[in-house]
């Protein structure tokens, strides 16, 4: 099943290469790298990185209820983490996070896994709103699609913390239901199972504290603002000019086109999603895939090289 996934992420890569590529006018897009502006690539991997921080002092109120670690040794571990997802397949960088953090700051993996989700939940939350308030704002043609698109999903959010508010608080019947389910398991796998799942409740401890929740959705926003601001330059580098309105319209497709099956590194995914997205501000294809190249190394390039760094100066392996 693992190598199937991985197969079919490369497989959806490499068709949405073509399609992106797929008689594009060579000396244009040639042409678009020629005239752009490379001095805005200094301030993009400035927000890059500051993005990174700001999800480290987040990710600090959410794992605080169970110990109250520095912003320095969280954002460790998130580079490391962004790192590994742009080497590795299937997101494996999420539970690097989780073993990094747990390792250097002698938690519960599995708890420290659980405070990942709560922050992918927190990410998919303020990603629709904004998406929803984006849409009051600017006429675009698939808005009809994006509106549907975007109920489903939060119906789909709201079930998920129904089951997480479920399993804070009535966690022996939680455990029941699953030891009902996976009861075809031998028993010792079962229990070793459970008793991770057991451990998984720790980390959501943040829903009991509802003073922090203030502070994490404040940040939760201003993640992707800034995280915009990235796109928005890039524009500006290559020519062009859009509103913020519209960087962060294209932010939002990008955040759905990465969440498709892909090689390591989101290739082709992350190019579709910004290339379609900046083509319905008018800019041209060439330009607009020749931007979404050069901001996709940037957004990773620089993490990757810290979070090697990262490895040899805490003597982590890779493996």
């Amino acid at each position: 099943m693992k190598r199937f996934s991985v197969f079919l992420g490369i497989l959806i890569s490499l068709a949405l290469l073509f399609l992106l590529f797929y008689r594009i006018n060579l000396s244009q897009f040639l042409a678009a790298f020629q005239k752009a502006n490379y001095y805005y690539a200094f301030l993009i991997i400035v927000v890059v990185f500051a993005g990174c921080y700001l999800r480290a002092l987040r990710w600090r109120w959410i794992i605080r209820p169970l110990k109250d670690i520095p912003a320095a040794s969280l954002f460790i571990a998130t580079v490391i983490g962004y790192m590994a997802n742009s080497l590795l397949p299937a997101r494996m960088g999420e539970f690097v996070r989780a073993h990094v953090i747990g390792r250097r700051e002698g938690i519960s993996r599995a708890a420290s896994f659980a405070t990942i989700i709560v922050e992918r939940l927190f990410d998919g939350l303020s990603i629709l709103v904004i998406l929803v308030l984006i849409l009051f704002w600017i006429e675009i043609p698939i808005r009809g699609a994006l509106i549907a698109a975007a109920w489903s999903a939060l119906v789909l959010y709201l079930l998920i913390i129904a089951v997480i508010i479920l399993f804070i608080y009535k966690k022996e019947l939680v455990l029941k239901l699953f030891g009902f389910v996976f009861r075809f398991l031998p028993e010792r796998a079962q229990q070793r199972f459970l008793s991770v799942v057991g451990s998984l409740a720790q980390g959501f401890k943040i829903a009991e504290k509802g003073h922090h929740l203030l502070i994490i959705i404040f940040y939760s926003f201003l993640i992707w603002i800034v995280t915009a601001l990235g796109i928005y330059l890039i524009v500006l580098a290559f020519g062009y000019q859009i509103s913020y309105l519209a960087a962060m319209f294209i932010l939002v497709l990008l955040t759905f086109a990465v969440m498709l099956p892909s090689s390591p590194g989101f290739v082709g995914t992350f190019e579709a999603g910004m290339v379609y997205g900046l083509m319905i501000f008018n800019l041209p294809r060439e330009t607009a895939l020749s931007a979404a190249l050069v901001f996709h190394g940037l957004s990773f390039i620089p993490i990757i090289l810290l979070g090697f760094y990262y490895l040899w100066k805490y003597k982590l392996s890779i493996r």
